[in-house]
């Protein structure tokens, strides 16, 4: 298991702001090529624009659920790998938000 930080980023896709990875990093994230790679994005999947990625700053941005799908996809070792390095970020991420509501919520009934 690797201990380098995930490459995520916040930016806005379908008008929210969210979390998520660029087609460049997942490469990576997959041990595959980036010419490999937007290839099988592009002509394999039917990926919405705008909501499951956007184009930004001269790079494809992908949600996590849109990485996760295609790391599912690729089946490899390093792919499943990432996908759980994903899968336990998000988990931590809704870990401190209901850690964060309980200690609130301890605040407002003393």
């Amino acid at each position: 298991m690797t201990t380098q930080k995930l490459p995520i980023t916040r930016t806005r896709i379908d008008g929210k702001r969210r979390l998520a990875i660029a087609l460049t990093d997942l490469a990576k994230l997959a041990g595959k090529g980036y010419l490999w790679l937007e290839l099988f994005f592009f002509k394999k999947l039917p990926f919405r624009p705008n909501i499951d990625y956007v184009y930004k700053d001269n790079r494809y941005l992908l949600t996590l659920a849109t990485t996760q799908t295609m790391l599912a996809l690729i089946d490899t070792e390093q792919a499943w790998s990432s996908y759980h390095r994903i899968t336990d970020f998000l988990h931590n991420i809704n870990q401190q938000r209901t850690n964060n509501n309980e200690h609130k919520q301890s605040k407002t009934t003393r």
